[in-house]
């Protein structure tokens, strides 16, 4: 599996010139020549598209199922500690998971967040060095109206199924990671790849050092990432995508975190805000009842607010959506007209969220893939039932056009386990 022997064993008849002439007239040769090359290590990043979509058609089966295929392939007789794979499951953004985003200062840091938005620059290198200062990304629902949030900008899942699995040489729990996959959320390709490509990075040795002394890696993948010239490893990147990027929401630093103007009231979890603009003494106003008071509710008075507490903004995001606050606790209470209403609304919304469009996010691709290719690591990738500027992209990312899978339904499980084989050949033949 990750060697190759070539042995030639010839067998020639040789005249002779001057041996002739004491009876030997030819000599038989039997020359033996032998090489052997091997790779005794392999560092595999998986980076998958878990957007809303792939709730669709079944994808999100077939995904899985593929998948475990992949795994299995790629694990067949294969010597422990050989192996390693991360897995990048993205969205609109990329979930770290808490013990991986701590090797790096995110700020501002978010308690239910563990994504971060990248400046533009960061797509023309492979690496992050840990302790970096990263943009924390917020955690916040910009899409539904409903009061209670849906989906959230990081991805978040029970059971840590949004986050990056960081280097694992465990077959069964690769699979069991796979098969668990969930799928929400809209598209950042790039952002997949930046991570995928920082986990192929050496930069970050430490961090796996530490995960190791941690027990979260296996001490076996001591000194990985390996150097890029280090002539026992084979580095790997596989993509896999059915839609293309959309654009990114990013919310405004003084929105993610710190004193809001926001009250709750534990004992039945009933909010109010206050309007610093309204007129003395009611400047408090109460959603769930539509009314303006002079205290926050279950207050006990004006000057004793009890056991009522200011909510930060990340603790307002995580129980209600951008668009229903914006709606409900400044359109509605602030506007005498619909019209006023609504401009309000999206006044709001605009001041908290902002976006990065797809053109951009698409140039950002195409500067990470090109990095990645100039590093001489093979990327693989899959349009797997994609729109045209998907399955565009992912032709652009590939190696060569032989790197690349335009399949539909269950064809994904061919595709995925092909570039697992070919991973394999790749131990041999490089």
């Amino acid at each position: 599996m990750n060697f190759r022997q070539v042995r030639v064993d010839t067998a020639s008849v040789l005249p002779t010139v001057f041996m002739r002439f004491v009876g030997i007239n030819q000599l038989n040769v039997t020359p033996v020549s032998a090489a052997e090359e091997r790779y005794s290590k392999v560092e595999v990043a998986l980076i998958l598209d878990l957007s809303n979509s792939m709730n669709w058609f079944n994808r999100i089966g077939n995904l899985r199922i593929a998948g475990q295929d992949f795994i299995d392939t790629l694990f067949e007789n294969a010597e422990p500690g050989q192996v390693s794979v991360s897995i990048i499951p993205y969205t609109g953004q990329v979930n770290l998971g808490p013990e991986l985003a701590s090797f790096f200062n995110i700020t501002p840091s978010v308690p239910q967040s563990h994504c971060v938005d990248f400046h533009p620059s960061v797509y023309n290198t492979m690496s992050i060095t840990p302790g970096a200062t990263l943009v924390g990304t917020g955690h916040f629902d910009p899409w539904f109206t409903s009061e209670a949030p849906q989906m959230f900008f990081c991805p978040i899942h029970t059971g840590n199924r949004s986050e990056i699995v960081t280097m694992s040489g465990d077959r069964n729990f690769l699979r069991n990671r796979v098969g668990n996959l969930m799928a929400d959320g809209n598209t950042s390709i790039e952002i997949g790849v930046k991570w995928g490509a920082a986990l192929l990075d050496p930069a970050m040795r430490p961090v796996i050092s530490s995960m190791i002394s941690n027990g979260t890696v296996d001490s076996a993948f001591a000194g990985r990432p390996l150097n890029y010239d280090d002539p026992d490893v084979l580095k790997v990147m596989v993509i896999m995508t059915d839609g293309e990027n959309f654009e990114q929401w990013m919310m405004h630093p003084d929105y993610k975190t710190g004193p809001s103007t926001i009250w709750r009231n534990p004992s039945d979890n009933r909010i109010s805000i206050f309007h610093a603009g309204q007129a003395a003494p009611n400047r408090w106003f109460v959603p769930h009842n539509n009314t303006w008071q002079n205290r926050p509710w279950g207050a006990p008075s004006t000057s004793n607010f009890g056991t009522v507490q200011q909510m930060t903004w990340d603790q307002v995001w995580n129980r209600h959506t951008v668009r229903w606050v914006a709606r409900n606790l400044y359109g509605n209470p602030l506007g005498s007209t619909n019209a006023q209403r609504n401009t309000i609304t999206s006044n709001w919304i605009n001041t908290w969220l902002s976006r990065r469009a797809a053109a951009d996010k698409n140039e950002h691709l195409r500067a990470i893939c090109d990095t990645v290719k100039e590093r001489g690591i093979p990327i693989f990738t899959v349009a797997f039932e994609a729109p045209s500027v998907g399955v565009a992209s992912m032709q652009m990312c590939a190696t060569s056009q032989s790197h690349f899978f335009d399949v539909q339904g269950t064809d994904i499980r061919r595709a995925f386990r092909a570039i697992a084989g070919t991973i394999n050949r790749l131990r041999l033949v490089q």
